[in-house]
């Protein structure tokens, strides 16, 4: 797992423990709860997560979040700049 964005607000959240805490959710909805927490006091970030079992999922409250992925069934990278995005196109 990985964050970006305001480290005193994450770390104040304690976001990776928290999302370490509801992986049972599902990595994204972990995700998402976590970055929920971080938005009631007014931090901004994004956070990828990869479990052992390959399951991933990433979210963001900034505007922007740039993320790249690629399976060993994908024969190009999957490429976002935003969530909401559709797939930059290379």
């Amino acid at each position: 797992m990985a964050f970006s964005g305001d480290g005193e607000h994450i770390a104040r959240k304690t976001l990776a423990a928290r999302v370490m805490h509801a992986l049972a959710d599902g990595p994204e909805q972990a995700l998402k709860a976590s970055i929920k927490e971080l938005e009631t006091i007014g931090g901004e970030a994004g956070g990828i997560v990869l479990t052992a079992a390959g399951l991933s999922g990433w979210a963001h409250n900034s505007r922007e979040f740039a993320v790249a992925f690629m399976t060993s069934d994908d024969k190009h990278a999957h490429v976002f700049l935003r969530k909401e995005d559709k797939e930059i196109e290379h």
